[in-house]
């Protein structure tokens, strides 16, 4: 991301957008220096091309993890705390600004997470840094895979309130996260229901699939993940390897 240091309104322009080459950083399953830099460096490189060398020990960067390691922390802290101390160490060794690991590599709040969507949108929708102060502003929705956030103007909430100075104006944003209602995590709810329901593993009846499909999912993928394990008793009869078959 570049802007101009001339730049009163702080607006930025996306130069370049680098994508890794696998899933989540969840997929990482043992977090050594090895795999850590096996799963960033195509990208990292990438990105890295771009920047002029004169820039580059002055570019900040940041890793902010949403709610696929939030939901992670609840079953395996000492797995997550390696994942980021050795994500930490490979970030400090590009060469880019990196003096506050801690602060830089982290997971963020639900809350933070949607007071940036809610920015973001108001910046799109030209609400923001076009208006000294506007009278209207947009809510803001994400239903994510592991949460969802809600996101909005609420000068007199009570809780979950923040206090925010963009552009010279003071806003009052009411920010909530409900972790585990995420589109992935209801759908494994949804699945987990239907199991109990049926007491059955193999030709399970889901109305929501399309005709003539067929989803396998396996016990473990399914019943000890975080929200699933921590909202729904699993079914004591069956072992991890047990494959649910809907149709």
């Amino acid at each position: 991301i570049r802007w101009a240091r001339s730049n009163i309104s702080c607006i930025s322009n996306q130069i370049k957008s680098c994508s890794v080459n696998y899933g989540p950083i969840t997929t990482i399953g043992n977090a050594t220096h090895d795999n850590i830099k096996q799963y960033f460096d195509s990208a990292m490189t990438n990105c890295i091309n771009e920047i002029p060398l004169t820039r580059k020990s002055q570019t900040l960067i940041f890793l902010g993890a949403t709610a696929g390691l939030r939901l992670a922390e609840l079953r395996t802290s000492s797995y997550v705390n390696s994942l980021l101390n050795s994500t930490r160490t490979y970030l400090s060794s590009l060469g880019l600004l990196f003096r506050s690991p801690e602060h830089q590599v982290r997971i963020i709040s639900g809350s933070e997470e949607g007071l940036s969507g809610w920015i973001s949108v108001n910046i799109l929708m030209r609400q923001l840094f076009e208006n000294t102060k506007p009278i209207e502003t947009y809510g803001f929705s994400d239903f994510g895979g592991g949460s969802t956030q809600l996101s909005f103007i609420a000068p007199h909430a009570s809780k979950q309130r923040f206090t925010m100075n963009l552009f010279n104006a003071t806003y009052d944003v009411y920010s909530h996260s409900y972790l585990c209602y995420g589109q992935e995590q209801s759908r494994l709810a949804y699945l987990s229901q239907l199991i109990k329901r049926t007491n059955a593993t193999s030709s399970i009846n889901d109305p929501c699939l399309q005709s003539g499909y067929i989803q396998n999912i396996t016990y473990k993928e399914l019943f000890t993940t975080a929200c699933i394990h921590r909202e729904y008793a699993p079914i004591t009869n069956l072992n991890q390897s047990t494959t649910f078959s809907f149709v």
